[in-house]
């Protein structure tokens, strides 16, 4: 007769799957894209469905949990140290069309583009001493928005969380994700 331990540990995970409910290791949670961490993307656009014909792009995604905003309050190198330790990456590679494509390449160019004009007027308000200081402000602030652009424009897909075995991607067209299995 089976007798069930009162003091056994849970069998199931309460956030992630035990299993990929398909072979490829890809499936949607609500608006999320939930890969396993040697998925293999459907062969359409993660940001249109278009087909891409077996182009992949290869996207580094780094992850740091919310506790790391912490080391803000503690100084730059506790902030360091926490964001160094809690770090946490995949390596995906998604389908991309040629649009969404050259949308990324305009967005470096912009982005190569501002941070030329700022390193300029930095220099130019460090030589020039009557109006030295307007132009170092300038240089920063228009550094400041090239890397707030160059955050927004550049990215294809990016983590809402990474654990050891899965990535939960946000930036996903909607009709990508229909096509995929939907894990609860």
């Amino acid at each position: 007769m089976m007798e069930t331990n009162p003091y056994a540990s849970p069998l199931t995970s309460t956030d992630a799957p035990r299993l990929s409910p398909n072979d490829r290791g890809a499936w949607r949670q609500g608006n999320l894209l939930v890969v396993s961490h040697d998925a293999t993307f459907p062969d359409r656009c993660v940001k249109c469905n278009a087909p891409v014909d077996g182009r992949r792009m290869r996207l580094q995604l780094s992850y740091y949990p919310p506790i790391v905003a912490i080391g803000i309050f503690l100084g730059p190198i506790p902030l360091l140290l926490m964001a160094w330790l809690a770090r946490k990456d995949m390596t995906v590679n998604v389908g991309v069309c040629d649009d969404h494509r050259q949308r990324r390449r305009d967005g470096r160019s912009r982005v190569f583009l501002g941070v030329a004009i700022s390193v300029l007027l930095i220099f130019v308000g460090v030589v020039v001493r009557s109006a030295g200081g307007l132009a170092i402000l300038f240089g920063l602030i228009v550094l400041v928005g090239t890397w707030m652009y160059g955050r927004r424009a550049m990215r294809i897909v990016w983590p809402k969380r990474i654990d050891k075995r899965f990535a939960w991607l946000q930036g996903v067209s909607p009709e990508f994700l229909a096509e995929l299995p939907e894990v609860t």
